[in-house]
């Protein structure tokens, strides 16, 4: 046994020995047996131990306002406001506030449920294109979770009422209403949304209040344009001011003034009696343009003034003018222009169509000069009425204006095309054109109706890009800076 392991036990093994410890030193050996434990915390024990840690200060007689206080101190000395604050709210001299006591313990108390107005409740059958059906089972089933914030649903169509003018003029061709009663109903509906800023504003004498006329299914023709033209403007003509009751105390007059300014090009000529050019000249500038069209589509890969399947228009919209212009070399290779000349007018054509007042001035000398190139370059091209709107009179029409050329453009026309055709469809009655139209003329009135709009807005995304952000610097300067005055 020993020679199987004598190998093994005749090597020395090193063992350390700890020398006692000098006078005034730590002794390394004193931690040994059980590890003592550093004291819980507080709210960590028991009851008992509780008790018995504070049996020390309840025996030397402190009350219970005392003992209260000191907590109070300790807490603020701890960085704890909140808590303390609430003590001293619950030791207070004239008695402990019981609201204070309650939420304590119970937190505070749950938020009730906030009904809707008759307005807000229109405001979310449009928003979300629900039926009276629809309307009445979401009311129902809100009622059964203790949650009635509903109106009846007869409060609703009352807001519906609200938002139509008297004198609606239905038949089967379309519907109308006259000027008359459309512009009273407008500012009493304007009067009633600014109720605040007009008491505000009373001592100014006056405001000004701007806005922006049925339909008809009838053919487009010069005769009917000019029959149109000609009824409004003796309606207009026989205008009176619009008196509305405020309050009591209050009474608006408002007098009104229009302009026609959103009209395209072909009901000027029809209402100017301008005629339109030979046939010769028509065949010319048809092949031209089918020429045109071809390098368009081959060199862009754009649709130039194609129409669109089910009378939804041509191919002309933004997307396509923001290529033409972004590319105003390759455009003005196809037209046979002067690229510069395309370039300048892209200039003019954004700055009058932002929602910005133009400086007159700067833009008027910018026109001009665009009109003089244009001039001397061909000379041979007779200018259309468009374009010499634009370089010539635009600066005076700006200047004439409450607001931008942006917001008085044919846009307005063109909002509603959509609304239009999704409202005959799902929102109408199909038993008779009568009451088609009146429907469509209902819901069409109640949508723009200037009370009920804003609300609707609401939940709308503010764009958050700028005029710096949106426009060149070549754009920038031919506007004018924006004023807090309106």
């Amino acid at each position: 046994m020993l020679d199987k392991h004598a190998v093994w036990l005749l090597e020395s093994v090193p063992v350390a020995i700890l020398a006692p410890a000098a006078p005034g030193q730590d002794d390394p050996m004193d931690g040994r047996g059980r590890p003592s434990q550093m004291p819980a915390a507080f709210t960590l024990v028991s009851s008992p131990t509780r008790r018995r840690n504070v049996s020390q200060l309840l025996d030397q007689g402190f009350t219970g306002e005392q003992l209260a206080y000191a907590a109070q101190m300790t807490l603020r000395k701890e960085g704890r406001k909140t808590e303390a604050d609430i003590i001293k709210k619950v030791i207070a001299a004239d008695g402990p506030d019981p609201t204070v006591v309650q939420a304590s313990y119970r937190g505070p108390p749950p938020s009730l449920p906030k009904t809707l107005s008759a307005d807000e409740a229109l405001v979310l059958l449009f928003n979300t294109n629900r039926t009276r059906a629809a309307y009445q089972e979401v009311r129902e089933t809100s009622k059964d979770h203790v949650a009635d914030i509903f109106p009846q649903f007869n409060f609703v169509l009352d807001a519906k009422k609200r938002c139509h003018p008297a004198g609606v003029v239905v038949d089967d061709r379309g519907a109308s209403v006259p000027v008359q009663q459309l512009l009273d109903h407008t500012a009493s509906r304007l009067c009633t949304l600014q109720a605040s800023v007009i008491q505000s504003s009373a001592a100014q004498g006056s405001l000004i209040l701007t806005s922006k006329y049925g339909f008809i299914f009838e053919k487009e023709s010069k005769e009917l344009t000019t029959a149109t033209y000609f009824q409004l403007q003796q309606e207009v003509e026989s205008l009176t001011p619009s008196v509305v009751q405020l309050t009591n105390d209050v009474t608006i007059s408002v007098r009104h003034e229009m302009t026609l300014t959103m009209i395209d090009g072909k009901v000027h000529n029809a209402i100017q009696g301008i005629r339109p050019v030979e046939k010769e000249k028509q065949r010319i500038v048809k092949e031209q343009k089918q020429r045109i069209q071809t390098e368009f589509r081959q060199r862009l890969g754009l649709l130039i003034d194609q129409p669109l399947p089910g009378g939804a228009g041509t191919t002309n919209d933004g997307n396509s003018a923001r290529r033409f212009f972004l590319e105003h070399e390759t455009s003005a290779d196809i037209l046979g222009l002067d690229s510069t000349l395309i370039r300048r007018f892209s200039y003019l054509l954004r700055a009058a169509s932002s929602n910005f007042h133009l400086d007159e001035e700067r833009f008027g000398v910018y026109a001009v000069e665009t009109a003089r190139m244009l001039v001397s370059q061909y000379g041979w091209f007779r200018m259309p009425q468009s374009v010499h709107k634009l370089l010539i009179h635009a600066p005076t029409v700006s200047a004439g204006m409450l607001l931008p050329l942006g917001a008085m453009s044919e846009e307005a026309q063109e909002a509603r095309n959509k609304d239009f055709k999704a409202i005959r469809e799902h929102h109408s009655r199909q038993i008779s054109r009568v009451q088609s139209n009146t429907d469509l003329v209902h819901r069409l009135l109640e949508t723009s109706d200037p009370l009920i709009s804003p609300l609707r807005m609401r939940k709308l995304k503010i764009p958050t890009t700028t005029a710096t952000d949106q426009f060149p610097s070549e754009v920038l300067a031919l506007l004018r800076a924006p004023s807090a005055k309106l």
